[in-house]
């Protein structure tokens, strides 16, 4: 989550960080399903796991591409002001907590 914080610091457009997530977390669940050991169950979780989130990521990728930053993240930069990105570094490093303890 600090390459997605990264990221949409260099684009301004925090909308990118819904992308990195579901990238993310699918990549971890794939992972998670591989490591589980072989066999068909492992496989066809991998396997819709990773499409899922190759599927909805690049859906919002494409989406944030557009360069309309998303109303959550635009309301956040004009609620948090000069401390919208401190803000939203702790708020991502939370999130990627949660997704370790979603795996």
């Amino acid at each position: 989550m600090t390459a997605a914080w990264l990221w949409q610091k260099l684009t301004r457009n925090a909308g990118w960080v819904d992308a990195f997530w579901t990238l993310g977390l699918g990549a971890a669940g794939v992972g998670v399903a591989v490591a589980a050991g072989p066999g068909f169950k492992s496989i066809l979780t991998a396997s819709a796991v990773g499409l899922w989130a190759l599927r909805l990521g690049l859906y919002i990728a494409n989406r944030s591409r557009g360069g309309h930053e998303d109303v959550r993240y635009a309301n956040f930069r004009r609620e948090w002001g000069d401390r919208f990105e401190t803000r939203l570094f702790v708020f991502l490093q939370v999130q990627a907590l949660a997704a370790t303890l979603l795996l």
